[in-house]
């Protein structure tokens, strides 16, 4: 049978492949990065002239395809904003963030396994020393960060919440909360919190002697669905300094799971805790001191004693090991009193139990 088309039909045919467009889909490298910000870190006296403290660079995340995500922001410098040939200082990670004492011309690029996006180029100038404040131009940002020692001698950070929480840049997006960080340098900090809503936040870790810097970063979510969440400019730094006489004196407590019953010839098994009580922990080794029987006699690794030993040995509080109890098939009946030594350093702990040897429950084999 032979079909044929009449001139009408095949035209239709044709005019709807014209106008209906398919969608095609591709992996590609992100976009380039969007609002480029300048944050001043402001001003310090020094003889009375105002020397710069250097300015924050931020960035908004780019689009990209979520098959291939963001693995690198790229840093450039260039000669102005028309240079075609910017020389690459640095990479940064993820961090959408650069600091910079110096005014001058700076480009960003995004970076993802398939390439790198174009470059997003912003300036620092030279705002000249006038005001001698700090100088925060984003309304996202969390502001008028403090910081003091608490009773435990523990950082205790406030801070007031951003002008406007409704989003980020070009892209509003919800509020989600705030993230703390903590470092030895301006500028060097790592986050020492997870999400938080409130605006004050107890840093427990214990800290050696020294200066830190805590920062706040207000968290938003991300431009782009299953992201991360966006975190916004650092905020001003506030200062603690811990002297020697303000850090916790290292100290442990030491338990035990409780009183044990053994017949000869088995074993027992009881839990020892070394619980981290004030300081920066430190190992604390186990052993037995004694066990001793009704009439105060030493019976620990003697002929038909009792032997012991612990699983794990030292122990960085808080922690735990198990101690095997091992009663010889000759060790008499009756209550013992075992003692758990743990020593660190000069602090000696110990920690009592009775272990009951019971020789009533023995099956007899003819």
């Amino acid at each position: 049978m032979k079909i044929f088309y009449k001139p009408f039909a095949l035209g239709i045919i044709v005019l709807l492949f014209t106008f209906i467009s398919f969608p095609v889909f591709a992996i590609s490298t992100p976009d380039t990065p969007t609002y480029f910000d300048v944050v001043t870190r402001g001003y310090s006296q020094l003889n009375q002239t105002c020397i710069a403290n250097g300015s924050v660079l931020f960035w908004d995340e780019p689009e990209w395809d979520p098959a291939k995500p963001v693995d690198n922001y790229l840093i450039y410098t260039l000669q102005n904003k028309n240079d075609q040939n910017p020389t690459l200082i640095g990479t940064l990670g993820l961090t959408k963030r650069y600091e910079n004492t110096h005014q001058g011309v700076f480009g960003i690029k995004a970076k993802n396994s398939i390439g790198t996006s174009g470059m997003l180029v912003g300036d620092i100038a030279d705002n000249g020393p006038d005001s001698c404040v700090l100088t925060d131009v984003t309304l996202y940002t969390a502001t008028s960060v403090s910081a003091s020692l608490n009773t435990n001698n523990q950082p205790v950070i406030t801070w007031q919440a951003p002008q406007d929480t409704s989003g980020i840049g070009t892209h509003p997006q919800p509020f989600q909360g705030y993230k703390v960080y903590r470092g030895t340098q301006k500028g060097n900090s790592v986050a020492v919190s997870n999400l938080i809503t409130t605006t004050t936040f107890t840093d427990t870790t214990p800290l050696a002697a020294g200066t830190y810097y805590y920062y706040v970063r207000a968290l938003y979510s991300p431009v782009i669905s299953g992201n991360p969440l966006y975190e916004a400019h650092y905020s001003n730094n506030a200062t603690v300094v811990i002297t020697s006489d303000t850090i916790p004196t290292f100290d442990y407590s030491l338990s035990n799971g409780g009183n044990r019953y053994i017949t000869p010839g088995s074993s027992v098994i009881n839990p020892v805790t070394a619980t981290l009580v004030g300081g920066i922990t430190s190992p604390v080794t186990l052993s037995i001191s004694s066990i001793t029987n009704s009439s105060g006699t030493n019976v620990y690794n003697q002929t038909n004693g009792i032997t012991a030993s612990f699983d794990t040995n030292p122990i960085n509080p808080t922690a735990s090991s198990d101690v095997t109890l091992n009663a010889g098939a000759g060790t008499p009946a009756g209550i013992y009193t075992v003692n758990v030594n743990g020593i660190a350093s000069s602090l000696t702990r110990t920690t009592p139990f009775t272990l009951t040897v019971d020789t009533t429950n023995l099956v007899l084999v003819n």
